[in-house]
């Protein structure tokens, strides 16, 4: 599997390996190795980043090493892949699985997620342009039908192509499950693994705790005094190393109205699980069915949390989805234990297996071929790798960021918060909900605003600050008729300078580094008269430093 990722990853370009989150994730990294583990919003100067820190810290620290961050996330997907086989077969060895039905199990977990889904292609109509790929496959789900599932759930694959944390934890969430489920595992067995799965990403680690404390809890009382000794110790240390990479998340969450809306391919209910699981539905049920009740009562537990919350949880964007994911690890071990059994018994019964194969590989083709496809056609992303960082694309280093400005903004002060049409030239890659400002990785300090996104969404002055976007480079006034026109020279002045000063009201100690443009010739007549000091100026852009006010007021 990890040759088949690394396959894609290089084949696709930048475009796949960057995906739907590569950018922020990147963004997100650097601002950990430049702030510290409770790092600023990167998005939204002067609130605290709410998210789980060490998988874009390693992704970041990887690319340092020269291929640059993008790069970084690829190795860890392909590392998350060559991790995924062996995890899986601890596990499968602690349910009791012979060597044939281990083998079984890993391809049901591959191919069997989704197998059926090249039917629901088949059905569909296809618009003849290539499209990301989760809107490509979206009629692997049954996407604009009654009984549709999540679209992200059209395949297992995806999620080591994508930047995400979760391909990165299945294995340590399995490594700790593995010797809980078979109530032989020591504290430290169980712990150390758990730890991480926890640090790199909280909801697969979570889960993970939530099984073993089921399964190991009676256990305890059987156990001497040195081994019940060592459960506190080794939870304490597993969770001192999680926790630095989790407080983030301590922080209270934002509770305004979303801007985003809501995800276009989002379905919930017990769809998310039976859908894709259609074709291992029957021999996972005969595999549960012959099984001895030890094992098969453990994982049911575990297979009916996953699932229960799947269907009825709500998190943030959906994310529940992602227990349908380890729903399918969980029932890919009936299943597993079923096929090797048909193909322990030899003669006429190995043709199930096989079939089985040969239903689920249609699905799997159908996946790779979205992700190369795409990244055969994708726009240019504004960025690309080089150097141990991101760099601007060749045709974006002067209208986007001239050299000059871009050595002016890393040298500005610290403090100093940088405020630029969120539009600017390059800032708008495609999904900008899910990537955010796509320019970010450039930048050394934190972004005064930034659109709607999902690491800025809900705080509670994200629309006053977009509004003051619109005040300051583009300023309109609605006339007697109810129409909006843009303001005159003389209206635009007094409304960019208003706009100034509630921008540094909001943060009333903190520098602003603002970026002009010649054709918004007011704005640097305004920050002229607030005493603002240019620091660069190179095509058609200026980049001023507007000083903060010591005593807290604003200008």
């Amino acid at each position: 599997m990890a040759t088949l990722v690394g396959t894609v990853l290089v084949m696709g370009g930048e475009a796949v390996r960057a995906s739907y989150h590569g950018y922020l994730h990147t963004t997100i990294g650097q601002t950990v190795l430049r702030d510290g583990l409770l790092p600023e919003n990167p998005y939204h100067a002067g609130n605290g980043l709410r998210y789980y820190t060490l998988y874009p810290t390693l992704g970041a620290l990887l690319g340092r090493l020269g291929a640059g961050p993008i790069w970084g996330f690829a190795w860890l997907n392909i590392l998350s892949a060559l991790l995924f086989a062996p995890a899986s077969d601890a596990f499968a060895r602690a349910s009791g699985l012979t060597f044939s039905q281990r083998r079984a199990t890993f391809l049901t977990a591959v191919l069997g997620f989704n197998a059926l889904g090249w039917v629901g292609w088949m059905v569909a109509s296809h618009s003849p342009e290539i499209q990301v790929p989760v809107f490509a496959l979206e009629s692997m789900s049954w996407g604009g039908h009654a009984w549709a599932w999540d679209a992200r759930l059209q395949s297992f694959l995806p999620k080591f192509l994508n930047v995400s944390s979760f391909a990165l934890a299945l294995p340590f969430m399995l490594w700790a499950m593995a010797p809980a489920m078979a109530r032989e595992g020591r504290a430290v067995q169980i712990l150390a693994p758990l730890g991480v799965a926890l640090a790199i990403n909280p909801l697969a680690g979570g889960f993970a705790v939530l099984c073993i404390a089921m399964w190991q809890w009676r256990s305890l009382f059987h156990q001497d005094w040195r081994q019940k000794l060592a459960w506190p110790f080794a939870g304490v240390l597993a969770g001192l190393c999680a926790l630095p990479f989790l407080l983030p998340l301590f922080q209270s969450a934002p509770s305004a109205q979303s801007l985003t809306g809501t995800v276009r391919f989002q379905h919930d209910g017990l769809m998310n699980f039976f859908g894709p699981m259609a074709l291992l539905l029957v021999p996972g049920f005969l595999g549960i069915w012959q099984w001895k009740s030890g094992e098969r009562n453990r994982l049911l537990f575990a297979l009916v949390l996953a699932i229960f919350i799947t269907a009825f949880a709500t998190m943030p964007w959906g994310n529940q989805y992602k227990l349908a994911r380890i729903s399918g690890l969980l029932w890919a071990i009936p299943v597993g234990r079923w096929l090797g059994l048909q193909w322990e018994k030899a003669g006429k019964r190995r043709w199930l297996p096989v079939a089985f194969i040969g239903l689920s590989l249609p699905s799997l083709v159908l996946v790779v071929q979205a992700y190369l496809s795409w990244g055969g056609v994708a726009q240019a992303a504004p960025l690309v790798s080089g150097q141990g960082t991101l760099q601007l694309r060749q045709d974006l280093k002067f209208s986007a960021f001239p050299p000059s400005i871009l050595e002016a903004e890393s040298s500005a002060p610290a403090d100093a918060v940088l405020w630029m049409h969120p539009n600017h030239v390059g800032a708008r890659a495609s999904n900008g909900v899910v990537q955010g400002n796509a320019l970010t990785p450039l930048f050394s300090h934190s972004l005064f605003v930034d659109l709607p996104q999902i690491h800025n969404n809900q705080i509670a002055d994200l629309e006053q600050r977009i509004q003051l976007c619109g005040k300051f480079w583009q300023p309109s006034f609605t006339n007697a008729d109810g129409k909006i026109q843009p303001a005159n020279p003389q209206q635009a002045e007094l409304m960019a300078a208003a706009a100034l000063r509630d921008a540094q009201a909001i943060l009333p100690q903190r520098s602003l580094l603002v970026l002009t443009y010649i054709s918004t010739p007011w704005t640097a007549t305004v920050l002229e008269n607030a005493g603002a000091s240019k620091l660069a100026s190179e095509s058609e852009l200026s980049l001023w430093l507007v000083p903060g006010s010591v005593n807290g007021a604003g200008n």
